[in-house]
């Protein structure tokens, strides 16, 4: 009876250790990077060509980039111009796009809204989230460089 009891507490022990142990882990997982990556845009005038391409730079230093999503907001839509999942949690990834598809007129006046999420298990499990918002203009007309001159005037 002894050795029935000494054999269950030991059974109970190594349970109670089996559960505690990745219960720890995953705390530790949960707590462990609760700051958002970085986001930066290539582009920073106030207006933008649909044709130039946007170079969107996401980083984080702990737990790596899982996605990246590009949304433009005008008036009251929302058109998503890119979004990229990323598997490998990369601390640094880069997007490229263009504005093309947005089909927006002439000298609309939007919201670029880039958003980037780490693979971290912040937010339970959804990862940290960092948003850029950056106020444009489309610019769809091209420029059209011309030389003025005037007669040379010679004085004597």
């Amino acid at each position: 009876m002894a050795r029935r009891s000494n054999a269950i507490s030991q059974l109970s022990i190594l349970g109670m250790i089996s559960v505690l142990i990745p219960l720890g882990y995953g705390i530790y997982r949960l707590f462990h990077d609760m700051e958002a990556p970085e986001v930066s845009i290539s582009h920073i005038a106030e207006t933008i060509s649909p044709s130039v391409p946007v170079v969107v730079t996401a980083r984080d230093a702990k737990s790596g980039i899982k996605s990246i999503t590009v949304e433009v907001r005008y008036q009251e839509s929302v058109i998503e111009v890119a979004q990229q999942q990323y598997s490998d949690g990369m601390q640094t990834q880069q997007l490229i796009f263009t504005l093309d598809t947005a089909n927006l007129p002439d000298g609309a006046v939007f919201d670029l809204e880039v958003s980037a999420r780490d693979t971290s298990f912040g937010g339970f499990g959804f990862g940290n989230q960092k948003t850029h918002i950056q106020p444009l203009r489309l610019d769809r007309v091209v420029p059209r460089p011309a030389v003025k001159s005037s007669v040379p005037v010679v004085f004597k």
